[in-house]
């Protein structure tokens, strides 16, 4: 009994109760202990869904929640099995995916724009359409996990600025913005 409520707690600290995906903690450990592992190429996705608070204030956070699971599970649906994702902050969620080279992540990232953009929440007595903002960045060996993350945040950001609702790609030679 003991050793099973000390796994469960584990399990606890570990993943986020509502989605159910790793959290922040937890996905950037296990970005870092699997980067280190495959030592080759991979894409990183950050993917941010629009305007939750706007749905928070309409619907209250149990609209704003069912948005988000929704969204998390539309987004496992659409990611490579082998792909780690994981929730970082509130409305945000990022995906890596190893070996996986720039094109594809970027079919990835629109893939999950246009299912999330397809899914009709029933939030009160309305209909709801939801849309995400997808940033994406590829490296290979010698970048890091955290370049890698802030390479694919800076992409997001852009994509946030330039209407949302779309993905942006981190080219090489351009600088995030927080580096």
């Amino acid at each position: 009994v003991k050793e099973r409520l000390q796994l469960e707690n584990r399990w606890a600290a570990a993943t986020d109760t509502l989605t159910g995906l790793v959290n922040r903690a937890t996905f950037l450990e296990m970005l870092q202990s699997l980067s280190m592992k495959i030592r080759g190429e991979g894409a990183f996705l950050y993917v941010d869904v629009d305007h939750v608070k706007r749905i928070n204030d309409r619907f209250g956070h149990s609209g704003g929640d069912l948005v988000l699971k929704t969204c998390a599970e539309l987004i496992t649906r659409e990611l490579p099995q082998h792909a780690l994702l994981g929730r970082l902050a509130g409305a945000e969620f990022a995906a890596y995916i190893p070996f996986c080279n720039l094109e594809k992540a970027e079919t990835l990232g629109h893939v999950i724009c246009e299912s999330v953009a397809q899914q009709i929440f029933t939030l009160g007595d309305a209909l709801v359409g939801v849309t995400v903002s997808v940033g994406v960045a590829h490296g290979a060996m010698q970048v890091t996990p955290d370049e890698l993350l802030k390479r694919a945040d800076a992409a997001l950001s852009s994509a946030k600025v330039n209407g949302r609702n779309s993905v942006v790609v981190w080219h090489e030679g351009e600088r995030p913005s927080f580096a």
